[in-house]
This record gives structure tokens, C-alpha cells and sequence, in this order.
């Protein structure tokens, strides 16, 4: 993940696509936190738009 000005280029951690948001709007890229929160090997992830609308549609 890196930043330049007020953008953020990261990877979606759920397609593998690459994606950019911008700090201080909407953001683009949603923070997803795992199941089990209390497990070290997941870390939280960046979800881009569209696997975070499918993913809280499936629930």
C-alpha cells in the first residue's frame, strides 16, 4: 500500500485488483476486518467497492 498526496494505491485483498481511493471522500477501498480478530495470521484487509457490496449482499 503506498500513498501520494491525498490518494492511496492499494490491492484489493479479496479480486487481487488493483485500486486507488481518495482520503477525505468516499473511500473506495473499505477496511475488512477477518472473523476471528483475535487470530495473528489475519491481518485486516483493503476490499475494493464492488467485493465489499458482494460480500455484504451474500450475508
Amino acid at each position: 500500500m503506498s500513498e501520494i498526496g491525498d490518494k492511496m494505491e492499494t490491492v484489493c485483498g479479496h479480486c487481487g485488483e488493483y485500486r486507488e481511493c481518495t482520503w477525505g471522500q468516499d473511500p473506495y477501498m473499505l477496511e475488512i476486518y477477518p472473523e476471528d480478530k483475535d487470530d495473528e495470521d489475519q491481518a485486516p484487509q483493503w476490499w475494493c467497492e464492488d467485493c465489499f457490496s458482494n460480500r455484504a449482499a451474500d450475508v
